[in-house]
């Protein structure tokens, strides 16, 4: 079996996701359901992980240049 390694680069953005979840405002630790889901944090770290996981040529693909 291979073991993949992650690059410097995805491991910084692995923190960025990560930090973006933590911070924010309506994540309270996880522990007031009254104060509602985290929405935010999250869904920025959807549309990091979408950005940073996708290959270059599905990148080009989707976006492509002029």
């Amino acid at each position: 079996m291979s073991v993949l390694k992650n690059s410097p680069r995805r491991i910084d953005f692995n923190d960025v996701v990560h930090r973006s979840i933590m911070a924010d405002p309506t994540r309270r630790d996880g522990h007031d359901p009254d104060f509602g889901r985290p929405e935010k944090g999250p869904a920025i770290a959807r549309m990091i992980g979408r950005i940073t996981f996708m290959s270059d040529p599905s990148m080009e693909e989707k976006f492509p240049g002029d």
